[in-house]
């Protein structure tokens, strides 16, 4: 669904050097997702914008738009991290008005903590009528994949409180697809997973981790990460062979395992999701699934019409994964 949106502009200047100030400014919708009338999400045009020479500029989806849910009470959370200035946070709705370009300063909520007043009490004043019931308030804010000098993730790694494992019978040779929203256009460059467990018996070979789009075709693919599942059990970055720009839209993270070893020592970090993670979606659009057996390496395309769920209902699929 293609919804209507509204620039905002700002300008900021370093108080110190009367110089364009640097830093970045973070722009959440809250709440996180918007869906439209058949419960699609809507991708609404947030994220982290680097300032260039002290100016903002960024097209985000207006707030009174009709037909979204929630129907009422969305906004966006602003967090300008400027560099040498302290760390402010606003929330604001975004109208569409005339539709032109509208200063971030027109429309930020004032912060009342920073507001002061002497309270002089008065005589009581009669009791006026019971006003319509507001608007709920935003939710408290999330952590956000460029709080950690990233550009995406699956979900918060705080979730990955389970690790996953599979047998070689269950998944060598086997593509396991998760997919991943990209909100913005980003240069993707490198997939990170969690390593939780070493198997130091393994015998690994042609395991890749790959990025497709929608229609199937793969964009990135890393070289062979045998080696990388060998050693350093934490969270670790997986460049691709050939960084890619990526539109904002849905992808899915390829991982190919192929070799020997045992089902509970090699372990990846996982939120632990089982098949109650595809309710209401159908191929092609499974959030976790898995495609072809025997195979050495990730194919050019797949038909994502085809996506199974036999490998993933106990929770495999459920890894956690980040983009930067």
């Amino acid at each position: 669904m293609s919804l209507p949106t509204r620039t905002i502009v700002g300008t900021y200047t370093n108080p110190a050097t009367q110089q364009p100030a640097t830093g970045r400014i973070i722009l959440t919708p809250l709440p996180r997702v918007w869906t439209d009338a058949t419960g699609g999400e809507i991708l609404t045009g947030g994220g982290t914008v680097t300032l260039t020479a002290g100016a903002l500029s960024r097209a985000l989806v207006i707030t009174d738009a009709a037909g979204v849910e929630p129907a009422t009470g969305r906004y966006w959370l602003y967090e300008e991290r400027l560099d040498g200035e302290p760390y402010r946070r606003r929330v604001f709705q975004l109208p569409l008005g005339d539709g032109s370009p509208i200063k971030i300063a027109s429309i930020l909520a004032a912060d009342p903590a920073q507001i002061g007043y002497t309270p002089v009490q008065g005589p009581p004043g009669p009791a006026g009528a019971t006003g319509p019931q507001g608007p709920a308030g935003p939710p408290p804010p999330e952590d956000l994949p460029g709080e950690q000098g990233l550009l995406a993730w699956t979900y918060d790694p705080n979730m990955a409180g389970h690790v996953t494992a599979q047998s070689v019978g269950a998944v060598a040779g086997r593509i396991t697809l998760v997919r991943i929203p990209i909100r913005q256009q980003i240069t993707w460059s490198n997939v990170w997973l969690g390593l939780a467990g070493i198997d130091a018996a393994a015998v690994l070979a042609n395991c890749y981790l790959g990025v497709y789009d929608t229609t199937g075709t793969l964009r990135g693919v890393t070289a062979d990460i045998s080696s990388q599942l060998m050693t350093g059990a934490t969270a670790k970055p997986l460049p691709l062979v050939t960084p890619f720009t990526a539109a904002p839209g849905f992808y899915y993270i390829a991982m190919l395992l192929n070799g020997t070893w045992a089902t509970n020592s090699l372990t990846f970090k996982s939120s632990g999701a089982g098949v109650s993670v595809n309710a209401g979606l159908v191929a092609p659009n499974l959030r976790y699934s898995n495609l072809l057996t025997g195979q050495t390496s990730l194919p050019a395309s797949l038909t994502l019409a085809s996506q199974s769920t036999s490998a993933i209902n106990t929770g495999w699929a459920s890894q956690w994964y980040g983009v930067s």
